[in-house]
Formats: C-alpha cells, sequence, structure tokens
C-alpha cells in the first residue's frame, strides 16, 4: 500500500508483525462473471467474462519494469476458449483479452497418442507485455501470465511394463523488461525422467534437469539431479527415500553447488482411522542460489513444499486420526536446525539460536 494506493496484493494470509497486520482487511473486492460453454460430440468452445472493482486504485510505479502493471480500479478479461478431440489427436486453448492496456494472451496445447504406450505434446503461449489478469493463472516460466512467450515439447514412453520414460524441452522468451534484467532475455529447459516399477511394492526413478535463464543481466545455468525410491513393506506402510543434487554457475563464472538426502515414512492402522508420517531430510546447500526443496506430509489445505538452503536438518511428524465420519483431527509438529548459524532469519522475525519449530492443527467438521 502506498499512498492509499495498492502496489501489490498480500496473499500469502500472514499477520504476525505490525506491518502485517497494517495490510488486514485494507481493500475490498467486488467481482462477477460467468461462463457459456457449447459442447459436441468433438468439439467444444465457451466464452468466460470476468470484472473485478476494487475499493482502492491499483499504482504501477515508475520502475520500468512495472510499466504494464496493474492501474486504476476497474478490470474486465474476456477470454474465449476451446477444445477438440478426435481419435487418439487432442487439441485445446485458451485466448483472453484485457482492458487495460489493450493486451491478449493465449495458450494452445496438442497431444497425440500413438498408442498407450507412446505419446507426443507440444504447447504454445504467447502473453503481451500490455495484458493484466490479477486473477489469470497458466503455464508459465516467469511465473505470471503476462510479457512471456514459448514453446514447450514434450513426449512419454513405455517401452516395458516395468519401465516409463519422459523428456521434455521448453524455450522461453521475455520480450519487455523484468526486476534485475533491463532488456529483453530468453532461456531454456529441458528434462529427461525414468520410472522403474519392477512390482507394486518397489518403484524408482530418477530425473536430470538443465536450465539456462538469465538473472540480473547474466545467463546462469542450472543442473538438477534427482533420484527416488519407493517401497511398501505392507499395506498400511510406505517408505520413501529421496536424493537431490543441484549444481549452477552464477553470473561470476562460480559453481555453487547443494545437495539433500531425505526420508518419509508412513503408516496407518487397518481401519484407516489413525495416520502418522515421519520425514526426515539433510540439507547442504552454499548458498540461496542452490536452494533445496523437500514435500512433507502436512495438515489439509497447508503448503507442503519445504525450501531450505545452508546446512541443516529439517524433521516433521504429521498425524492424522478420523474420529468418527464427520469429526477429523489433524497435528503436524516441526523442526529445522542449521548448522552453519547462530540465529535465524532478521528484523522482527529473528529468532536466536538454531532451530526454528513450527506447529500446525487441524479440526474439521462435516455436516
Amino acid at each position: 500500500m502506498d499512498n492509499g494506493n495498492i502496489s501489490t496484493l498480500k496473499t500469502d494470509g500472514l499477520h504476525r508483525t505490525l506491518l502485517e497486520l497494517s495490510k488486514k482487511h485494507n481493500v475490498v473486492e467486488q467481482s462477477a462473471g460467468g461462463d457459456v460453454t457449447w459442447h459436441a460430440r468433438h468439439f467444444s468452445l465457451g466464452m468466460t467474462t470476468l470484472y473485478e472493482n476494487f475499493s482502492r486504485p491499483f499504482e504501477k510505479g515508475s520502475q520500468l519494469y512495472r510499466s504494464y502493471y496493474p492501474e486504476g480500479q476497474d478490470f474486465l478479461n474476456v477470454s474465449a476458449h476451446y477444445r477438440v478431440h478426435y481419435g487418439n489427436f487432442l487439441f485445446s486453448g485458451e485466448t483472453a483479452f484485457s482492458d487495460t492496456y489493450s493486451g491478449w494472451a493465449t495458450l494452445n496445447k496438442a497431444i497425440y497418442r500413438f498408442n498407450n504406450q507412446y505419446s507426443v505434446m507440444a504447447l504454445q503461449r504467447l502473453f503481451t507485455y500490455q495484458y493484466v489478469g490479477i486473477r489469470a493463472n497458466s503455464f508459465s516460466e516467469g511465473g505470471a501470465v503476462r510479457n512471456e512467450s514459448g514453446w514447450y515439447l514434450g513426449a512419454e514412453m513405455a517401452p516395458l511394463n516395468e519401465l516409463k520414460m519422459s523428456a521434455y524441452v521448453d524455450y522461453f522468451y521475455f520480450p519487455w523488461v523484468k526486476y534485475g534484467i533491463p532488456h529483453a532475455s530468453d532461456g531454456f529447459e529441458g528434462s529427461f525422467q525414468a520410472d522403474w516399477i519392477p512390482s507394486r511394492k518397489l518403484s524408482v526413478s530418477g530425473r536430470y534437469q538443465i536450465k539456462r535463464k538469465e538473472r540480473y543481466g547474466e545467463p546462469y545455468l542450472y543442473h538438477k539431479l534427482k533420484l527416488q525410491g519407493q517401497y511398501f513393506p505392507a499395506d498400511n506402510t510406505e517408505l520413501r527415500l529421496l536424493g537431490r543434487y543441484t549444481r549452477v554457475r552464477d553470473q561470476y563464472g562460480r559453481h555453487v553447488k547443494g545437495y539433500m538426502a531425505g526420508t518419509i515414512a508412513k503408516w496407518s492402522s487397518p481401519k484407516k482411522d489413525l495416520r502418522l508420517s515421519l520425514s526426515c531430510a539433510y540439507f547442504d546447500s552454499e548458498d540461496y542460489k542452490t536452494p533445496m526443496s523437500f514435500y512433507e506430509p502436512s495438515v489439509l489445505y497447508a503448503f507442503s513444499f519445504m525450501t531450505m538452503y545452508g546446512q541443516g536438518i529439517r524433521m516433521a511428524l504429521n498425524a492424522r486420526w478420523d474420529v468418527t465420519r464427520w469429526l477429523m483431527l489433524m497435528l503436524k509438529c516441526g523442526s529445522t536446525g542449521y548448522f552453519d548459524r547462530e540465529e535465524i532469519g532478521e528484523g522482527l522475525q529473528r529468532i536466536e539460536g538454531r532451530w526454528k519449530n513450527d506447529l500446525s492443527f487441524l479440526l474439521r467438521c462435516k455436516f
């Protein structure tokens, strides 16, 4: 909030400090919209309209990269979506228009399945930098539906019943300036993954990923490797092992590395009314350029991917108890310990010590 105007919308739902509390109940949004779709045997066509009004106006600011950010109080988006499905071929997409700067965005996808073992996909996207969609959400590299175009090509293969492979390459281009990049930029990402499933109780997978993307005006080159194994010793027990390795060449030509090793164990009672999971991960990342992400079970509707850098360990216990058909309790307690620092965070969120603890509790009643 700047001079009573909106610069960005706060969406994390946190109100821990006085600054965060000052942003609570500051803006009222009113929205109205609708969708009409016509369905045929092999074809569908529809139109969607969304109108949004905010009690305070958006202010885009004076920075060059924010030249086409939302401005004003009223926003109108109109889109057409379409789908064609015939035999083993599927084509679908959506094209949208916004009234703020008369920008538009389109995403189109085509899939062809040769048989149950082989398929290919192509995806094209073009989001002009004048497009404004506050609630828009789409496949993108930049994290927003604006200032991006690109092509994604992928394939899936299952030459054996026990072996599945997939690969993709994605090229992206940003025609307008971005934060920290004062010119147009581009990049690419490629990946190959193999999954081996010899039995119902055991599966092993590996994935390699390479990515080049510009940051702070210089290209960064990422190499990522992920290995995972999953084993079911019994119908109510699951064990999972995970390993990650990341290497980045930064703008100074340095190679920054990071790795992580973790495990997750799950158990449920014979009646499935009680479920427990325990997760633990060790991480060692040289700095923030190589953060380690780790999925851990959590309460419903909560974010479950932990992102960590530095050197330390992460542990969490998650429990779910279905008391009755209409009452459910969930509890999660976690702790992160750092071996390379004496305090965590800064400012009002600074923690004196090496350990950071978190606790989540959920009670659900169904009527």
